[in-house]
């Protein structure tokens, strides 16, 4: 799965994922009739300003399984780019474009794009938890933190170490908790 994650081939992916964006908004627009609107020029323009715009993005500086809020505001990011690009060129071409249509590419840009990486995050984590579902030793966490919900994450991101956590127990005083599965054992 490694091989996948090649900048080049994920602006291309993204690229055929703008493009499409573009042609399901003028459906969604107009539905059958979404033809009689609909410029293949822009088509061209999506393709060119996204070229540009996807390779010197920060998008592919991380890999897509760590998938996260923050990726998430990157193709924010890089779809309101692309719009507003779309936008000028429409606004000084004088072509017709329904303004409507772009605030539905932008939706759709930002859910094809954020769907395609979190479905791959989770594709990766389905494959990598079907191999690794021997659990070996359990694990009661002391702190209840930021850092052992880091702990936690990690955890279950890599099955093949064995562990499977338990509990929570806060080593705050005033906060003690046992937690066992998400339930309040004391406190």
């Amino acid at each position: 799965m490694t091989r996948i994650y090649k900048k080049p081939r994920l602006i291309i992916v993204d690229i055929i994922l703008l493009n499409l964006a573009l042609i399901v908004s003028f459906f969604m627009r107009f539905d059958a009739q979404w033809t009689l609107y609909f410029n293949y020029s822009y088509l061209i323009v999506v393709t060119v300003t996204g070229l540009v715009i996807l390779y010197f993005s920060n998008l592919y500086n991380k890999m897509w399984k760590y998938a996260s809020i923050g990726e998430l505001f990157s193709v924010v990011k890089v779809s309101l780019l692309i719009n507003i690009i779309l936008i000028l060129y429409v606004f000084f071409s004088g072509t017709s474009f329904p303004r409507s249509t772009l605030l539905i590419n932008f939706l759709v840009d930002v859910f094809i794009l954020g769907a395609s990486r979190f479905g791959l995050r989770l594709l990766r984590e389905y494959l990598i938890g079907t191999e690794h579902n021997q659990i070996n030793t359990r694990v009661l966490v002391v702190g209840a933190g930021d850092a052992a919900e880091i702990l936690i994450r990690e955890f279950n991101k890599h099955n093949e170490l064995g562990r499977y956590i338990v509990g929570l127990i806060d080593d705050d005083p005033a906060k003690s908790n046992l937690e066992i599965h998400g339930k309040k054992v004391l406190g």
